[in-house]
């Protein structure tokens, strides 16, 4: 059971490099964004950002905490709960404070400069305050991390109490799978109900919304249940492609409420039945289509997906700070939103790579994280 799973591999390279295609699309949507999570829109906007963006935000992250609870189970399996602690508080705590210190400045001052804000560097632009952060500290774009914290302090909960036996000896029939994603689209859709939100999205601060935690939480469990069956891998594989069909379906339906929405009130993020139920119906299907996709396909490694999985950690830590200042200087340009969109995406890459790589060589290949 403690073998690499390389089509995991595969599942970080894709979703790294859809992290950065949604970080650098985001200013060109159509829709208008939530203040408290993007601060900037772009004057050049296209209806395709919104659908792309849509569609890649409805898997990535629960995949990722699926994939996370299956690995972290696996550490618990090989490692004493003191270790892997240790492992997790060296991997999560100290970078996630790392870049809040640090690159939380410096992302503040980029999008305040981005707004034109001719006060860019007063501390109230640096380290902002609001009832939402009375302490001046958001998680910013490492909410990831902070959500990970949390869940590895339940999932510590969770091992001592043998919740891994409990797993192992559940029975609900030959269906069990499928029946458990039931159980996850109930769960899902409950949490998106009681916030009253149409889909899942990180929350940046420290006391987050409990929808937003529970929401991912489950995913980051069902891949804990998934380490303990024997047989979960082979049913992920076996159901993948219905799922990224039924995944597709629900996408259509959201797509086009969405549009329709948008038509009507000029935002599609306002709550909305339709649009909650086919997007947690999209985010279960494809979370587990894609991965099970994975795992029938990518059967043999290959060098460039195995370096950008095992660099995925440093990369996303340093991209949005370069995004955002590549964003500041297409500002200034009267671009067409799609070369906007590929100069961000293209430049962002490269020069976070060149950084990885620097990165690598000054640790002589044992980088720290």
């Amino acid at each position: 059971m403690n073998q690499r799973i390389i089509a995991f591999d595969l599942m970080r390279a894709i979703m790294l490099f859809l992290l950065v295609a949604f970080h650098a699309g985001i200013s060109f949507m159509n829709s208008e964004l939530n203040p408290n999570l993007w601060f900037f829109k772009d004057s050049s906007t296209h209806i395709f950002f919104d659908g792309f963006l849509g569609f890649v935000h409805t898997f990535r992250h629960p995949a990722f905490f699926v994939i996370s609870g299956y690995v972290t189970h696996q550490m618990f399996q090989k490692y004493s709960w003191k270790e892997v602690l240790s492992k997790r508080f060296k991997r999560l705590f100290i970078p996630m404070l790392i870049t809040i210190v640090l690159m939380g400045p410096v992302v503040y001052i980029l999008f305040a400069q981005l707004k034109g804000n001719v006060e860019a560097f007063s501390l109230e632009v640096i380290y902002p305050s609001s009832e939402a952060h009375p302490y001046r500290v958001s998680t910013i774009y490492v909410w990831f991390l902070y959500y990970l914290l949390l869940f590895s302090a339940v999932h510590l909960v969770l091992e001592r109490f043998a919740i891994g036996a409990f797993f192992r000896r559940f029975k609900i029939g030959v269906n069990w799978f499928l029946k458990t994603v039931l159980i996850l689209t109930v769960l899902v859709m409950g949490c998106l109900m009681a916030w009253q939100e149409n889909s899942l999205f990180g929350d940046y601060h420290l006391n987050p919304a409990w929808p937003s935690v529970v929401g991912y939480l489950v995913f980051y469990i069902f891949g804990i249940f998934l380490a303990n069956r024997e047989d979960a891998l082979d049913k992920i594989k076996q159901f993948g492609g219905l799922f990224v069909i039924l995944g597709t379906v629900s996408f259509v339906v959201y797509s086009a409420q969405g549009m329709l929405v948008l038509k009507e009130e000029g935002n599609a993020m306002r709550f909305n039945y339709i649009l909650m139920i086919s997007s947690g119906l999209a985010t279960v299907f494809y979370s587990f289509g894609f991965l099970g996709l994975a795992l029938k396909y990518y059967t043999k490694q290959n060098i460039i997906v195995s370096y950008i999985a095992k660099s995925s950690y440093f990369l996303y830590l340093i991209h949005f700070p370069i995004l955002l200042y590549f964003l500041k200087i297409s500002v200034g340009f009267e671009w067409n939103v799609f070369i906007k969109f590929f100069f961000l995406l293209i430049t962002t890459c490269i020069v976070s790579l060149m950084l990885n790589m620097i990165w690598i060589k000054a640790w002589r290949n044992n980088p720290p994280i």
